[in-house]
């Protein structure tokens, strides 16, 4: 003869029926973030096919003003990117000369989508760790503008 289980507590019920009722919600909200994640990458993709513009002259901007967003009352291209009408970004063009003895190297980090071919032993993104897909750096560099109008930083890629 088998002595039955002893019956969950009220406490032990309430706390595993919150640990089922969270995990959905958390795996909700990751459904929902993963297709606006989509939505926003074909949008940069968009953007990124327009044409590029130069970047105003008389932008220049403090730390103070980089963080409130404003320079001389007009709105900071450099706190949010340099937006378009629509919102979104655009490529910018700017003359000036990078300053190669301060670049910098962040890395190692796999490569960027799109960069590797689409059979062969180097097919594919790995899930990282002791992958055997290519690692490299991405090179930052900062940009003197030739207006005398300060420096930004410039990502050069990936290599």
């Amino acid at each position: 003869m088998s002595v039955p289980p002893p019956a969950l507590s009220t406490g032990g019920k309430i706390f595993f029926s919150s640990l089922c009722a969270s995990t959905f919600g958390l795996g909700c909200w990751q459904a929902q973030r993963y297709f606006e994640k989509i939505e926003q990458m074909k949008q940069r993709e968009e953007e990124l096919c327009l044409d590029p513009v130069e970047l105003d002259n008389n932008i220049m901007c403090s730390r103070e003003e980089m963080i409130d967003g404003t320079v001389d009352g007009v709105s900071s291209q450099f706190s949010e990117g340099k937006q378009n009408e629509n919102g979104g970004y655009r490529p910018v063009y700017v003359r000036g000369q990078f300053r190669h003895q301060d670049e910098i190297l962040i890395g190692p980090r796999g490569p960027p989508l799109g960069t590797l071919s689409a059979n062969g032993p180097n097919s594919g993104r790995s899930s990282g760790g002791m992958a055997s897909s290519p690692q490299g750096y991405y090179c930052l560099a900062p940009f003197e503008r030739i207006n005398g109008m300060g420096t930004i930083i410039v990502n050069r890629g990936w290599i």
